[in-house]
């Protein structure tokens, strides 16, 4: 059922007459207090330092580039701490390139091989419900356009919008799944020599809304919030921290999978294909 919007001035007026009727005025549920903002830190603890260079290994790092903006601070850092992880690991590290196409010839003949990386994710909300209510006037225009569609009716002679839903606050999950592909290539060639890709995902991160969104009336908490048209910092938070996740479960693996003595058979490989082709 649709339901009539009333200007301000309006709305004290019919207050006064429900008052006068004997009807008490609704009285707006109070805002929730201010969200303080999570800041990631994006850091991974080393778990031990090798002697430098023990690896008897170079590599060469091209650097990602982030399809978001989400991940603009996620990958600066993260490029930083890729080299000390491979430092600590006992490799000799080249770059960050931003392109195979920025390493000179040099580059790439003094490398073993190049690393490139690459991370994907997505997020959904679960367990969404609403907590409480707000005035439709506290949505911006583009989330109150989810649940007004541009008519109005006329009250007393004046024009009242026709909303067709609510304004509220939300509570619930946001889970974030994220995948990291790695691929070591041989430097000279480019001859790709190996590949993982590995789950990154971070656990559910509960949120609660700090702003009101839109909802339509007999419309899903869940499908209204995935319509929504901003982030609240509540929501926000949980995005960071889920973020702060990723990034450590990101240098786990890559930990994990760029141990020196497993890439011993592949070095093996690499100075074959150089020993071999002409370049």
């Amino acid at each position: 059922m649709s339901r009539l919007r009333y200007p301000l001035f309006m709305t004290a007026s019919l207050a006064l007459i429900l008052a006068g009727l004997g009807c008490a005025p609704i009285v707006a549920t109070p805002p929730p207090p201010p969200v303080v903002a999570y800041i990631p830190k994006f850091q991974f603890p080393i778990p031990n330092t090798a002697v430098p260079g023990s690896a008897k290994t170079t590599i060469a790092i091209v650097q990602a580039t982030p399809n978001n903006q989400a991940f603009n601070t996620f990958n600066s850092r993260f490029v930083q701490d890729l080299q000390n992880v491979l430092v600590a690991r006992g490799y000799n590290v080249k770059g960050p390139f931003p392109t195979i196409d920025d390493m000179t010839y040099s580059d790439k003949k003094d490398s073993d091989f190049i690393l490139r990386y690459g991370l994907s994710g997505n997020y959904i909300f679960t367990n969404v419900k609403t907590t409480q209510s707000a005035d439709e006037s506290q949505l911006p225009p583009a989330e109150e356009k989810l649940i007004w569609n541009g008519t109005y009716t006329s009250l007393l002679g004046l024009p009242v919008k026709n909303i067709n839903g609510q304004a509220k606050y939300f509570s619930g999950n946001f889970i974030v799944s994220s995948k990291i592909n790695l691929e070591l290539d041989e430097s000279l060639s480019g001859e790709k020599l190996w590949m993982k890709t590995i789950d990154i995902s971070a656990n559910p991160e509960p949120f609660d809304t700090s702003a009101p969104h839109a909802i339509a009336n007999n419309e899903d908490p869940t499908v209204a919030l995935e319509k929504t048209t901003y982030m609240d910092q509540g929501m926000t938070n949980a995005l960071n921290k889920a973020l702060n996740s990723i990034y450590n479960n990101a240098f786990t693996a890559i930990w994990n999978q760029l141990d020196p003595m497993e890439l011993r058979d592949l070095k093996k490989q690499a100075d074959e294909i150089k020993s071999k082709k002409r370049f």
